[in-house]
């Protein structure tokens, strides 16, 4: 072609020159000038050029589209006629011409390969059976995809023929699209013809197929499923025109289907492990073949429909469950799901009221009040690791369970207070086996926590008085560094004049081992056969108070206790000594057919022991008038206590050797005798007695609250008068407002109102004359 060029241009210039030649000839009265003159006409084209060079591209498109013949094809003769016909001017008519030719092939291949048995068939796939693997099934859209490929294929040689074309005419004319988007429109035109023809059995087919995936009865091709999504319908606008409204359509219907099916006969557990794996699912579907921007509202439909529609029913259904089987899993799950609908308000008091629930039962439940702190214990343990585990140690729910721990224990007060107290004193003090020091603090720890939703701790500490004197003044406690860390604890908890009293009881005990030690040394000269004696001299007013009981003392002991009655009496000036046999101890050897055997007993214990030095029987009578104890169920008690199954050391007659309880009649009791048990046997050489000795009596029980009332007396009153001094005149109302802060415990109305009486006429506080709900400190 360059060459015909060249010959038509040379001819007309041949032609032009010979006709401007005449005005070129030089003049006679001058020298030659050479001037230079426009074409009379302007060269034309012939009019066969664009015909011609189309008519070769136009074949050049036929070998492209025809996959025998493009082997044959020569691209950059083709590329130098679009560029000769776009520098001619030509560039127009050629787009106009290219657009047909696509638009012709695409015709014929949508009816060819794209036919209506085929796009049927698309839709009417039928399911896959059990033994049909993935590789033997193909994509129902597969068809679709075929097209698309090949003509991405065909339209990448297209492009690089008309190349000139769509850098010069396309580029240059912001109304004309690049031949790129001219074929995707193309493409998009013949997917929609005739009422979407090919287009809305694709996207059934591919519906279809993401619904199968989801009911998990089949394993789809999901890189063809990417293929036709990500690099066919977004290219082509259809994936948010037509895809993405279908899809979320299916998508809802899908999971209200589901969530239906669970809340009529579905567990919770199964519910949660569903709802876990369609998130993971959905996320997957998102990052392999769904576009980014559907992530956002697929997601929204899967919580609404699947989530703030059931979870309410469900857990209504099968929350306590997984509470008290600590599914640790399943909770995770629900609290997941409930945090991504943003409902975490429908579990938190849920679970506030499962754990009161459970603590109110267990405090009510007195057939067990010997176990209530231990299944407290354990409600507590099981609470935190919920939180810790399943809730991710949300604070809310931390709260919650605090609220209701609160709740339950002081439900039944001041049982909770008192069996805490006993909980205590079982741990600090000595038992059969060894405790390490390391767990006696890890379970001061954990009833510590109890401690601190107690809100009549006055009870406790009245309770937590009593034992302890028990523990030191009978030589009960395992361990002194232990004793002192509670007091640390409460000291931290409620202040330093809350454990005034058992601070001063300890620290009597440290000055005692200073007054033995110089009692010993000045009776050091004693006669060796004498027994060793040891006294506690106790502060009356930080102890509790015991009951004295009439006991008859040996005359051994007796001179013992006048001896250190002189010493202490020299030592201190202007004391008084009050002895207290009900809280002593002694420490016996006693012969059996066996061996020797030591025994650990309570002062009465080793009277009555004593009796039996003299001669082998004693009736009933006969030891309550030789030991002194007047009280018969005092002397019953400990006579049991040496006759029990546990340490059968006197043998009761009448009753073929079994222990008889405390509760028989008084006339059959006068006609009991005892006698020493010299056959008894033991593996252990040291036997303790003091345990069973010191049991509380249940008077002393039933009395103990009674025994609280001054202690709460005094704090009322020193709260009431704290609040009138520091805001002067203050209404009833807030006063009763400010006494739930000032008090570590919840006063009764009564009380208040008694207390608020007393101190009017003790002329603390007044009332005002014309308000009688205001109160005033008087100065």
């Amino acid at each position: 072609m360059s060459s015909e060029r060249s010959v038509f241009l040379s001819r007309t210039l041949d032609r032009d020159s010979k006709e401007g030649a005449s005005s070129m000839e030089p003049s006679r009265s001058g020298p030659k000038k050479l001037v230079i003159r426009p074409l009379r006409r302007e060269p034309k084209l012939p009019e066969e050029f664009y015909r011609e060079n189309w008519s070769q591209l136009e074949r050049a498109l036929g070998q492209v589209f025809s996959p025998t013949a493009r082997r044959l094809l020569s691209y950059e003769e083709h590329y130098r006629r679009v560029e000769d016909l776009c520098l001619h001017r030509l560039a127009k008519p050629l787009y106009v011409d290219l657009q047909q030719e696509l638009d012709r092939y695409l015709e014929g291949v949508f009816r060819e390969r794209l036919s209506d048995p085929v796009l049927a068939s698309m839709i009417g796939t039928r399911l896959p059976s059990s033994m049909e693997t993935d590789t033997e099934r193909q994509a129902p859209y597969g068809p679709v995809l075929d097209v698309w490929r090949e003509f991405c294929e065909h339209l990448r040689d297209v492009q690089s023929i008309f190349l000139y074309l769509d850098r010069t005419y396309a580029a240059e004319n912001a109304q004309i699209p690049s031949i790129w988007e001219m074929a995707l429109s193309l493409f998009a035109k013949h997917m929609l013809a005739d009422e979407q023809r090919v287009l809305m059995p694709t996207l059934e087919a591919v519906l279809a197929e993401i619904e199968r995936d989801r009911c998990g009865t089949q394993l789809i091709d999901r890189a063809e499923l990417r293929s036709l999504l990500r690099d066919m319908f977004i290219p082509l606008g259809f994936y948010r025109s037509h895809f993405e409204p279908q899809f979320f359509k299916r998508t809802r219907e899908f999971y209200t289907t589901r969530g239906t099916e669970f809340v009529t006969h579905g567990s919770l557990p199964e519910y949660l492990a569903y709802f876990e794996s369609s998130v993971r699912a959905e996320t997957e579907r998102c990052r392999i073949y769904l576009e980014q921007g559907t992530e956002k509202p697929l997601f929204a439909i899967l919580y609404d429909e699947l989530g703030r529609h059931c979870v309410s029913v469900m857990m209504d259904r099968g929350l306590e469950g997984l509470l008290d089987a600590v599914a640790v899993v399943d909770l995770r799950r629900l609290y997941e799901l409930l945090r991504f609908i943003d409902e975490l308000w429908r579990l938190v008091p849920r679970y506030g009221e499962y754990i009161k629930a459970r603590g109110i039962e267990i405090v009510n439940d007195q057939a067990m009040d010997n176990e209530m702190i231990e299944r407290l214990l354990s409600l507590h343990e099981r609470a935190e690791r919920i939180e810790r585990e399943a809730f991710q140690a949300d604070a809310r729910f931390h709260n919650a369970a605090q609220t209701a721990f609160e709740a339950a224990m002081n439900t039944r007060q001041p049982v909770p207070a008192e069996l805490l107290a006993s909980y205590f004193h079982d741990l600090l003090r000595v038992s059969g086996k060894a405790v390490a020091e390391r767990e006696i603090r890890r379970g001061i720890t954990r009833l510590m926590e109890l401690f601190r939703y107690l809100s009549g701790k006055d009870s406790f500490l009245a309770y937590y008085k009593k034992y302890l004197a028990q523990r030191l003044l009978l030589d009960l406690s395992a361990s002194m560094v232990c004793e002192l860390h509670v007091v640390d604890l409460l000291r931290a908890e409620c202040g330093a004049v809350y454990v005034n009293h058992i601070a001063n009881m300890l620290k009597d005990m440290d000055l005692n081992q200073d007054l033995a030690r110089e009692y010993r040394q000045r009776h050091e000269s004693a006669s060796v056969r004498r027994p060793s004696f040891t006294c506690k001299v106790i502060t009356q007013a930080y102890w509790p108070s015991s009951a004295t009981t009439s006991l008859r003392i040996p005359k051994e002991l007796e001179s013992l206790q006048r001896s250190f009655n002189r010493f202490y009496l020299a030592r201190f000036s202007g004391r008084r000594l009050s002895w207290y046999p009900s809280l002593s101890s002694c420490e016996m050897r006693a012969q059996f057919t066996d061996g020797e055997k030591i025994l650990q007993v309570s002062l009465a214990q080793a009277v009555i022991l004593l009796l039996f030095n003299e001669r082998e029987t004693w009736s009933l009578t006969e030891i309550r008038e030789q030991t002194g104890i007047e009280d018969q169920d005092e002397l019953v008690r400990v006579l049991d206590s040496l006759s029990s199954a546990h340490c059968r050391l006197l043998l009761r007659t009448g009753d073929s050797g079994r222990a008889s309880s405390a509760a028989s009649a008084e006339d059959a009791l006068e006609r009991f005798t005892f006698r020493f048990n010299e056959s008894f046997q033991s593996s252990r050489r040291r036997l303790r007695l003091l345990d069973m000795s010191v049991v509380e009596r249940q008077a002393e029980r039933v009395a103990s609250p009674q025994a609280v009332t001054p202690d709460r007396q005094h704090q009322i009153d020193a709260a009431i008068v704290r609040v009138l001094k520091r805001h002067r005149n203050i209404e009833h109302a807030e006063l009763l407002h400010q006494l739930n802060t000032e008090l570590s415990f919840r006063p009764s109305l009564s009380d208040i109102k008694q207390r608020i009486e007393s101190l009017i006429q003790r002329e603390y506080i007044g009332r005002d004359e014309r308000d009688p709900n205001l109160y005033r400190y008087i100065s």
